[in-house]
């Protein structure tokens, strides 16, 4: 089951993921809290704090979570790229491969600027799940009405391709854990025994969003907690409807039963032993 719990105050939300939390590990079920990579060490804080201590809890975001899935099933990678690496491969790729560009075909190979926004962009098509072989269907598509828009996306992709290749050659990506994760748990068995929370979220990339959904397929049980009221359609909430909208497509695609929880938005007194 799927519950979408609804609260604006953080305070409230909060509350209610402590006496959840504490409920479970009184019954000694395992939990998952799933936060965002920068809330991780706050949450911990919010546990001890509130004296919510067990190994059996586990608080991660994305990345912690993949190494401990890596580390049950196998997976994991020490020779991961840091950024200056990154800059000198993508620097190797241009090289290597201007010959066969179009529209950036003189970058003249100094242009460090130049070559950290193509690496940009490389990033940002890997985080969102667009392969080098979608960006030439799209590149192709656009041909006739932007060639020069065409010749971009030809480049683009062929880049990704070519600098990928290096990559895996010397290479692991965190970037590509998440995606990495992914294919380990279509075969394996990691949240079945688990209440799983996720907490504080605006947003989830691509292979985020597919991790979720081998949650909510495989999971004892999993909260979402959303920081909106459930009636408000304000359009500053445009984000977290979105990520509503996507939970509720996963449940739906694999009839998972769901539950709406609006937290009371009366009471606004929260005790100072929440606090963290």
């Amino acid at each position: 089951m799927l519950e979408i719990i609804y609260s604006r105050e953080r305070k409230n939300s909060d509350r209610e993921l402590l006496e959840r939390i504490r409920k479970d590990v009184s019954e000694q079920k395992k939990v998952t809290l799933l936060v965002p990579e920068q809330q991780v060490y706050n949450a911990e804080v919010m546990l001890s704090y509130n004296n919510i201590i067990s190994p059996d809890i586990e608080v991660v975001g994305f990345r912690r979570l993949c190494e401990s899935v890596f580390r049950r099933f196998g997976g994991l990678c020490y020779n991961n790229i840091t950024d200056g690496a990154r800059l000198i491969l993508m620097w190797r790729t241009i090289a290597e491969i201007s010959p066969m560009l179009k529209e950036y075909k003189n970058i003249a190979l100094d242009d460090i600027d130049m070559i950290k926004s193509l690496m940009a962009s490389v990033g940002e098509l890997s985080l969102y799940g667009v392969s080098p072989k979608i960006l030439e269907e799209i590149a192709e598509k656009v041909k006739d009405s932007n060639e020069k828009l065409s010749r971009k996306l030809y480049d683009i992709a062929l880049i990704a391709a070519a600098n990928s290749a290096l990559l895996k050659n010397d290479y692991n990506d965190p970037a590509e854990d998440t995606k990495r994760v992914c294919e380990v748990l279509e075969n394996n068995d990691y949240f079945g025994t688990r209440s799983v929370y996720i907490a504080h979220f605006i947003s989830f990339t691509v292979y985020e969003k597919k991790i979720i959904e081998n949650i909510i397929k495989s999971a004892d049980s999993i909260s979402v907690f959303l920081g909106m009221d459930r009636s408000d359609k304000r359009d500053i909430f445009e984000g977290i409807r979105k990520t509503e909208a996507t939970l509720l497509k996963c449940a739906a695609t694999n009839n998972i039963s769901v539950v709406r929880t609006q937290l009371d938005i009366e009471n606004t007194e929260i005790s100072d032993d929440i606090a963290y």
